[in-house]
């Protein structure tokens, strides 16, 4: 599922928010995602989920990427058939 919001203003379009996500099939064998909207309180948090067979977090640490870039880790990851979240940092509060 790849979700981009835009919004315009006096000077122009520009992307309000993202949910870019890879969900495995059977549901809950795996998922990574990029997001960036609201979380916690704050405005526009760039964060990761990744959930493997035993996720130890909620949300990672994270930096903006494009839809195409999303795409593309996705499809090598459907590939590889392996995701592996234990490379990535938690997002602290």
């Amino acid at each position: 599922m790849l979700l981009e919001e835009w919004k315009a203003d006096r000077d122009g379009w520009w992307l309000a928010a993202y949910e870019f996500d890879y969900l495995r099939e059977p549901k809950g064998s795996a998922r990574k995602a990029h997001h960036l909207h609201p979380l916690y309180g704050r405005d526009d948090v760039c964060h990761a989920h990744c959930e493997d067979p035993h996720p130890t977090h909620r949300h990672y640490r994270d930096v903006q990427v494009t839809l195409l870039e999303a795409a593309d880790e996705f499809v090598r990851l459907h590939t590889a058939g392996d995701l592996r979240c234990a490379d990535l940092f938690p997002l602290s509060v």
